[in-house]
């Protein structure tokens, strides 16, 4: 019989340990998913220890925030394909009949088998090799994003994200009662909601980190002064921990009409006054728990659409008990995920179909052959996008030795040669008639004019080449204290080619170094050479980061602002990269 490995903890509390587990048979409406990395919750911990009672079952395999391959479907699934990257949450499974089922809110299930979850009641999680789930509840994640950042949106981020959306509106005053993983999470989507954001804790620690992202006031919940100054200045608060001393400077902070949200798992009960705020305040005291398929393809879409970045720590699945022991301490600052080292950090973005391709290049006009015509359209094949950032998108594009590609237009683009040959351009770029036979050498980079052509490699080798497409609707971004990586770290940056628009630089950058920090433009990026970077958003190293086990051929879009780069590899890091002027 076919086996995978887990980890699981044999007793209440005990260390976890690696455990065979027998691959199930395939359920018609399930599928098998290969496990890239999974976020720990508390939830997790409290299973492990044996908080909850019956919830529990020997050996208790946890992990609910996974990304994962569906590497199997079962016969009856139609809603996502084999190659496919998903998510799985807390809820792996549900009736499919009752009317919240049928609405995409699975999570309120009221049929025979409710909200089934993931890693509780003897299902076993995602601390594991695999994971088997209803198909409805493996949702499609972008392949652009890292699957480090999607895990803890998967349960930490749609707990925060559901009670934000149904009790918050944009202009509002949102208190966030914790900052730890959820915490976090729930202050980045806030942020990017347009709302104001007042953070609540019972220590100064993770003061520097809650300014870092942006949070307005920190308020340290156990100082009276302080809970007096900030009464009736929220118009919801969103409490998360799983324990609460006491509810009543809470309720204090609240406005008229004020909403309290808990989604922290708290165990005892609860005292609230009725007769004084609650009742002359007209105030709503809630409970939320996870989202459906609905709740979660919404986040996952605004994540996307916002290009929010969740404050991470990466670990490895060899490091999972002392992930565990900092857990119980609470000294993790965002959420931590285990990856298995097999796991990829993220894949190139597919082509572009005809109808995603930005429609608003200004290409080089003329009546020629291909004029008009987008290059990935009509040569899927050779030409593909990589990624994308607004206004601008990066294509790869390769040519085996005596290949031509089919006519095509393009707009003024910034071109980098990855693997170089000799290429026949037919007209030349610039030029409406004639022909040229032009060598490119590797790491040659140039600005090409806009104009139709053909591409023949009239060479002997297959050639690579990277390029940008800026659109006509790529606008100016405004950025403050503008630094330059090329001018506080030439030994580092360097610009290869550019005009008044854009430029192409290249980054190099040998293992355990780190840059000073700077700003940039939006850009867009491709790793030539390399294992691994940390990118520490803002203009000094904080809490908050962004870990990327890079490996080349890797592109990805990097969003306007101040940052430091360190490489915390083993190997030299090369990155070419495509930028914005203004």
């Amino acid at each position: 019989m076919a086996t995978y490995k887990a980890y699981a903890a044999p007793s209440a509390g005990a260390p976890l340990e690696v455990i065979e587990l027998p691959v199930p048979e395939l359920a018609p409406d399930h599928v098998e998913i290969d496990v890239l990395v999974c976020g720990i919750c508390h939830s997790d911990l409290s299973l492990i220890d044996g908080e909850w009672g019956p919830f529990s079952q020997y050996p208790q395999v946890s992990g609910h925030e996974v990304v994962g391959t569906v590497v199997k479907c079962g016969s009856a699934v139609t809603d996502v394909k084999e190659g496919m990257r998903v998510g799985v949450g807390w809820q792996r499974a549900s009736c499919m009949s009752c009317n919240f089922c049928k609405t995409d809110e699975g999570e309120c299930c009221v049929g025979p088998t409710g909200c089934m979850p993931t890693c509780a009641g003897g299902n076993k999680g995602g601390f594991a090799e695999k994971l088997f789930v209803q198909s409805k509840y493996a949702i499609p994640v972008p392949d652009t994003i890292a699957p480090e950042l999607i895990g803890p949106l998967m349960c930490g981020g749609i707990t925060a994200w559901k009670p934000l959306t149904t009790y918050a509106k944009t202009g509002d005053t949102v208190g966030i009662v914790g900052l730890g993983g959820i915490g976090a999470m729930a202050v980045k989507f806030a942020k990017a909601m347009g709302l104001s954001v007042i953070v609540f804790s019972t220590s100064a620690r993770k003061e520097a980190d809650a300014k870092a992202m942006g949070v307005g006031k920190y308020v340290i919940s156990t100082d009276e002064a302080q809970m007096k100054a900030v009464e009736s200045s929220c118009d919801m608060i969103l409490y998360t921990p799983n324990v609460l001393p006491d509810i009543n400077p809470f309720v204090g902070a609240l406005k008229m009409k004020g909403k309290m949200a808990f989604i922290g798992a708290l165990t005892t009960p609860v005292p609230i006054g009725m007769f004084g705020p609650p009742i002359m305040k007209d105030l709503i005291f809630a409970g939320s728990h996870i989202g459906g398929p609905r709740k979660l393809k919404q986040m996952i879409d605004f994540v996307a659409s916002k290009k929010i970045e969740m404050p991470v720590e990466v670990h490895d699945f060899k490091d999972i008990d002392a992930c565990m022991t900092k857990m119980r301490n609470n000294q993790q600052t965002g959420r931590m995920v285990l990856k298995w080292n097999k796991a990829p950090a993220a894949s190139p973005a597919p082509a572009a179909s005809p109808a995603a391709a930005s429609p608003d290049f200004a290409f080089g006009g003329g009546s020629g052959p291909g004029a008009g015509l987008d290059c990935c359209t009509l040569n899927p094949n050779n030409y593909k996008v990589v990624a994308e950032c607004a206004g601008a998108r990066l294509i790869e594009m390769s040519l085996a030795a005596g290949e031509a590609d089919i006519a095509h237009d393009h707009p003024v683009h910034y071109l980098y040669v990855i693997k170089g040959g000799k290429l026949k351009l037919t007209p030349p770029p610039g030029h409406t008639e004639g022909e040229a036979e032009v060598e490119m050498p590797d790491g040659a980079a140039m600005v090409i004019p806009a104009g139709p052509h053909q591409v023949t490699n009239v060479g002997t080798t297959d050639v690579k080449i990277l390029f940008v497409e800026p659109t006509m609707a790529c606008v100016p971004c405004q950025l403050d204290d503008f630094v330059s990586p090329i001018d506080v770290y030439p030994q580092c940056y360097k610009i290869l080619a550019e005009d008044d628009k854009w430029f192409i630089g290249m980054m190099t950058m040998e293992a355990g170094d780190q840059d000073p920090p700077h700003s940039h433009h939006d850009h867009l990026v491709y790793i030539l050479g390399g294992n691994g970077l940390t990118i520490f958003p803002g203009k000094e190293i904080g809490a908050e980061k962004m870990e990327l086990p890079v490996k080349p051929g890797m592109a990805l879009p990097v969003p306007a602002g101040h940052h430091i780069v360190k490489n915390t590899g083993t190997e030299k890091l090369n990155i070419v990269f495509f930028e914005q002027k203004f």
